[in-house]
């Protein structure tokens, strides 16, 4: 397995088997709940400078 590790990003090069193919969702599920937190802070803050 080789690993490319690049920030957030992490790719898993390799035919995954059921252990690695839930790891594999699990880093995806990861990396979007940190994007909707990240846009939900924005947002936040977005609000305070307008009103």
């Amino acid at each position: 397995m080789k690993k490319e590790n690049k920030g957030a990003n992490v790719k898993m090069m390799s035919v995954p088997d059921g252990c690695e193919s839930r790891r594999n969702r699990m880093e995806v599920g990861r990396v979007l709940g940190s994007f909707i937190l990240k846009s939900a802070q924005q947002e936040e803050a977005l609000h305070h400078i307008c009103f």
